[in-house]
Order: structure tokens, then C-alpha cells, then sequence
């Protein structure tokens, strides 16, 4: 493969290395620029961002899994108001009102925490008004989310 400016500059934004260290990685994977990312990292000079992975291969090539979070601090351990912050909004956007038919599955519409509560915040008597009305018309509510997870 050829080295273009294009993968350079590519490669310096997704890893924030200098040009050299960047046109480096990029000769030693022959131009390939996921491969040049895998050497850079198994090297140690760019840190694993925690982006998800997929792979073809098989069992072997699987990745370990990473060690859970422990949901409990630590005793005498203080959570950071940030740290709260970022937790409460990870919440209200990750969790989600699943609204299905019971017998049709294809119908379903989902809503984040976050905009149900705003929308009872707004306007309680519309969106009430709308979930019953749901409800007397055949469809469904769940809760679901990392926090609503059956394994935790």
C-alpha cells in the first residue's frame, strides 16, 4: 500500500503523535492505516481510547474481557462532584422507555430517561396524558439500559 498525506494526517489526528513517529508507524505497516493504530498501541505509545471492538476471528482471537468497574467506592474513598455528574448523565441518557406492541415486536419506539423527565417536567399532563393512552391502546413499557440489565 502507499503512504498518503491523507493517512498521515489521519493518523497524527487519531493519535496525536509527531509526523515522524506517524509516517513511522505507517512504513512498518506497509501504509495500512488500522494496522499502523495496532502497532502504535501494542507498542505503547498511544493509549487503548476503550472503543468497542469486533472481530472475525475466532475464539483465539478474542480479547480479554476488561475488568468490571467496582460499583461501590471504596470505604473512605470521596466520589468527585464530576465523577456524580458524569454518572447522573450517563443515566438519563444511556437508560431508555421502551414502548412496544406485546404481539408485534417490529413496532417499538424508545425514549431516553432523560427526555421522559424533561417532558414530565414540561408538560406532565400531555405526556401522562400520551403514556395512558398507550397503555389503553395495547402497548407495552419496559425500562432498559446498562442500569436495568438482568446480569447486573
Amino acid at each position: 500500500m502507499r503512504i498518503t498525506a491523507e493517512k498521515l494526517e489521519r493518523l497524527q489526528a487519531l493519535t496525536g503523535l509527531p509526523q515522524e513517529q506517524a509516517q513511522s508507524a505507517l512504513k512498518a505497516a506497509d501504509g495500512d492505516l488500522l494496522e499502523s493504530l495496532l502497532l502504535l498501541e501494542r507498542a505503547g505509545l498511544i493509549a487503548d481510547a476503550g472503543v468497542g471492538r469486533w472481530s472475525t476471528g475466532g475464539a483465539e482471537t478474542r480479547l480479554a474481557p476488561r475488568p468490571a468497574r467496582n460499583a461501590d467506592p471504596q470505604p473512605g474513598s470521596q466520589e468527585k462532584p464530576e465523577d456524580l455528574l458524569r454518572r447522573c448523565w450517563h443515566w438519563l441518557v444511556y437508560n431508555r422507555l421502551e414502548i412496544y406492541k406485546k404481539y408485534d415486536p417490529s413496532r417499538q419506539t424508545r425514549c431516553p430517561i432523560g427526555v421522559l423527565l424533561g417532558l414530565l417536567a414540561v408538560a406532565w399532563y400531555v405526556a401522562a396524558a400520551a403514556l395512558l393512552i398507550a397503555l389503553c391502546t395495547g402497548w407495552r413499557f419496559r425500562l432498559a439500559g446498562p442500569q436495568f440489565d438482568k446480569r447486573n
